[in-house]
């Protein structure tokens, strides 16, 4: 490479550094300060005074290196190490000590890197608090609900129900109880009974229980295996079916339809309620949820020239889908702060719920599309979703773009590639979960992607609003048989663009 070249690269190597929001220090194994980024200039003054100082020295007015400080125990093993600390501002930081190693892999520098992770202890608080009102449900649902450890059968959890229903005096008298000593059934004996499984992976089926006073109630139980605190175990949902009063049903239903509908507005706090605006983009977004709580979500994000959308499908119904879509949600608006590239993004966000889903049955479907209106490109990343619909106004095409790479939550670390689509002004894109291709008629008959493409292609010039009417109203009109799954989808249209041309179709490179 000429010499001039390898300049400019390391001149746009400085502006870059420069340009980040985080605190660089370039030192060496002695904490002597090579180099630093502007934001440390603009922080303590005049660079000469800054270079061949001491980052202790400079940044807190210590003679010697800082407690915290992870250096050393970075130039020793020559692994990246981090630390969490509090300023006294009450601002939250990570600091990164990443070592420079030479071609022969010694450690010969430290880059000390300290990003301000304020904004991201607010939504792990945001998190407990959703936590929170998940308990509130755990502990005032009508229902019993037991945990119980796997290997022992020992009772690890109950709720205030299941102490009522049992006669019992408090929950601590029923934690460390057996189960044998209240259920006639282990789980161990669900295929030998061949008792009912439903869609989500759980057991139905009645039984009698005992009381601590010896009372016999007849029970209806749903019961499945989790993992909880860690453990293999087994939860049990239990309802008292003997009580037949006109009044106590009504009361049960009311109290049931109260919890989910708590349910329902935490998860759909998740959803934006309407489409937002962007001035090169318009967007138009269709919801509808299957049972009160589901396992479809979307969301956007903005920054600059960039626009991105995210659309995810929680394999399962329910509850158990809806606290996933509440972990895709977090996890989603945390790691999108620190990088929001689409391959970064599933790649973090697929070990995130690979760690909670592990042992689960559950899975999730993620499409991640990045608009950049300056280079007239879409970047996306797609793990294991519906391919998005696109039509091509100078091409007059429809392409289905059907690259994809494995699930989120089936295994760890995976491999996820990056695509690009060019687009041009009156360009379509339609992202949408799998219940709008699988809602059947009355015949049975599937709608399918070809009506979808139909629509489109009929409809293209039309506003992104209007394209979803008509898509809202031939589903209508196709499903008289009535909706089995959550549907959504997401409309983009182009409306402009910065700078003149067309461009070519699609390019391809991995992570």
């Amino acid at each position: 490479m000429p010499q001039d070249e390898l300049l400019l690269d390391e001149r746009t190597l400085l502006e870059l550094l420069n340009s980040l929001p985080q605190e660089i220090i370039y030192q060496d194994l002695d904490h002597r300060i090579i180099w630093v980024n502007k934001i440390i200039i603009e922080k303590y003054g005049d660079p000469d005074k800054i270079t061949g100082n001491y980052c202790y020295k400079l940044k807190f007015k210590r003679k010697n290196p800082c407690e915290y400080c992870m250096l050393e125990k970075a130039r020793d093993t020559g692994e990246i190490q981090f630390k969490e600390l509090t300023t006294e501002d009450g601002k939250s930081h990570l600091v990164t000590f990443l070592p420079m190693k030479d071609k022969e892999g010694n450690v010969v520098a430290i880059s000390e890197i300290t990003a301000d992770i304020s904004n991201i202890k607010k939504e792990e608080e945001k998190l407990k608090e959703i936590n929170r009102q998940y308990q509130y449900l755990f502990e005032n649902t009508g229902d019993a609900i037991l945990i119980a450890e796997a290997d022992t059968f020992k009772i690890i959890q109950v709720n205030q129900r299941a102490v009522e229903l049992y006669k019992y005096d408090d929950k601590e008298s029923m934690l460390g109880l057996s189960l044998k000593s209240i259920l006639r059934f282990s789980l161990e004996d669900f295929q030998v009974n061949k008792f009912r499984r439903d869609d989500d992976g759980s057991y139905s089926f009645t039984d009698k229980h005992k009381c601590k006073n010896g009372d016999i109630i007849d029970v209806e139980v749903q019961a499945k295996s989790i993992v909880y605190n860690n453990k293999n175990s087994y939860l049990y949902y239990i309802r008292d079916i003997r009580e037949t009063i006109q009044v106590e049903e009504e009361k049960l239903k009311a109290m049931m339809k109260q919890e989910l509908d708590m349910a329902y507005n935490i998860q759909t706090s998740f959803i934006p309620a309407e489409a937002p605006e962007f001035p090169h983009i318009d967007i138009a977004t269709y919801y509808s949820h299957f049972r009160v709580v589901g396992g479809d979500y979307f969301s956007f994000f903005q920054e600059n020239n960039k626009v991105g959308v995210i659309i995810a499908d929680v394999m399962g119904k329910g509850m158990a889908a809806a606290l996933v879509v509440a972990n895709v949600h977090s996890s989603f608006h945390t790691v999108k702060r620190f990088d929001n590239t689409p391959v970064k993004v599933i790649s973090i966000l697929n070990d995130l719920l690979y760690n909670d889903l592990k042992d689960t049955a559950l899975f999730v479907t993620v499409f991640y599309g990045l608009f950049d209106f300056e280079k007239r490109i879409i970047e996306y990343s797609n793990a294991g979703h519906n391919p998005p619909i696109y039509w091509s106004q100078a091409k007059q095409e429809l392409i289905l773009l059907d690259q994809s790479d494995i699930f989120c939550g089936i295994q760890a670390s995976n491999n996820y590639s990056s695509y690009q689509v060019n687009f041009n002004k009156d360009d379509i894109f339609l992202f949408y979960t799998d219940g709008l291709v699988d809602i059947r008629n009355m015949k049975e008959e599937r709608f399918e992607l070809r009506r979808l493409k139909e629509i489109i292609r009929e409809s293209k010039h039309l506003s992104a609003g209007e394209i979803k009417a008509k898509i809202i109203e031939a589903i209508d009109s196709f499903s008289s048989a009535g909706k089995n799954d959550d549907i959504s989808f997401v409309l983009c249209k182009i409306k402009k663009l910065k700078g003149n041309g067309l461009h070519k179709l699609q390019k391809r490179f991995s992570r």
